[in-house]
């Protein structure tokens, strides 16, 4: 689904919203205009599209660890209904058709199953669903899209340490990549055949993504040095993975608010 369906969706799920809230209250203001049965169907229509709106946009994620919504108040209702889903159905509809390969749409099952031999398909599916994705302004590097892609799979599995490794990794290109595109740094900064690339350590560049943002830099320090030590096999990866997970997400979307307002 591409930025565009998403924003387009996300609008006709806000409408929707609306249209139920305007239906109650014009029900209840006068009962007389319809029946009971007449209201109690109309809003069941309403709940229907929702639920379906619901499923498609929170099944983005399956496949996709990240979206582009330049529009803030797109981005706002969208991430509403990923983390505080309406229709209480949606989660199980998605595991349906995750595991059900006769109702396969536009999902790619074959990836998604490849791993059910060794892993048991409904945790893993379950685990999977777990991630709310990143939801970005602007485009974002091919390479962090993959990295991302690569924890949630990490996530999935429960490789705490790999989960651990591929946060650091995500904040990293993260940082690196704001600093790039603000001309901070050069934008081959990766490449090590420059020299003056040699300076670019995450120490010195995380004070250049984050300038000006005391308690986001301070954010950025204190996760980067904890997911270091297990990167650097000082200690190994503890607490929970789905935290680890969800905090890594926000500070990433911090980082790019703070560089992309």
């Amino acid at each position: 689904m591409n930025a565009q369906t998403i924003g387009l969706k996300t609008r006709e799920h806000a409408e929707l919203l609306s249209e139920f809230k305007k239906r109650c209250y014009a029900y209840f203001d006068d009962m007389s205009s319809m029946s009971e049965d007449e209201f109690l169907s109309c809003l069941e229509e309403i709940a229907g599209k929702v639920h379906r709106l619901e499923a498609e946009l929170r099944g983005v994620f399956i496949e996709n660890p990240s979206v582009v919504i330049a529009d803030p108040e797109i981005k706002k209702h969208f991430i509403e209904i990923i983390e505080h889903p309406i229709s209480g159905g949606v989660r199980e509809l998605l595991l349906a058709r995750m595991t059900d390969s006769d109702t396969s749409d536009d999902l790619d099952f074959a990836a998604l199953l490849q791993m059910s031999y060794m892993y048991p398909p409904k945790e893993y599916f379950e685990s999977k669903l777990d991630f709310r994705g990143i939801v970005f302004k602007r485009k974002i590097p091919e390479m962090l899209r993959h990295f991302i892609l690569e924890t949630i799979e990490a996530y999935a599995l429960g490789l705490h340490n790999s989960l651990t490794t591929l946060c650091r990794t995500i904040l990293e290109v993260s940082v690196f990549d704001c600093a790039s595109r603000q001309g901070l740094i050069k934008q081959n900064w990766y490449k090590a055949k420059h020299p003056e690339c040699l300076d670019y350590v995450p120490r010195k560049v995380i004070p250049l993504a984050t300038d000006g943002n005391k308690p986001l830099h301070d954010r950025v320090r204190k996760s980067y040095n904890r997911l270091s030590k297990v990167v650097h096999g000082q200690a190994l990866s503890s607490g929970s993975m789905k935290q680890e997970l969800i905090d890594t997400i926000k500070i990433v979307e911090l980082i790019y608010e703070h560089n992309f307002k």
